[in-house]
């Protein structure tokens, strides 16, 4: 376009609100609004978005069977989570996070 504008700024985009979470290595979470937060065992799991396990109910009850499968195994069973989903888990006892989406 001649006004300096890009012809993608002519197309009609709807816009999502973005989840955004804060992290600080000294401080830990600072902000995690947009996520719902789960604690399982002394791990807490922030989660945002679908997420399932076959079989369960999205969000809570999924999130759950991850964190069961996760302590007893020791690894994220990527191939049992569905959904379009943004999770944290962290470890305080381990001083260790995770995350992936």
């Amino acid at each position: 376009m001649q006004d300096g504008r890009s012809i993608l700024d002519s197309i009609p985009i709807q816009r999502e609100r973005l989840v955004t979470m804060l992290f600080s290595i000294s401080e830990g979470f600072v902000d995690t609004s947009g996520f719902q937060r789960t604690v399982y065992n002394g791990s807490a799991y922030y989660y945002s978005g679908t997420v399932f396990v076959r079989g369960m109910k999205a969000g809570e009850e999924s999130i759950i069977a991850l964190a069961k499968e996760f302590e007893t195994t020791g690894s994220i069973p990527f191939k049992k989570l569905f959904g379009s989903f943004n999770c944290v888990i962290s470890q305080p006892q381990q001083e260790d996070a995770l995350l992936f989406r």
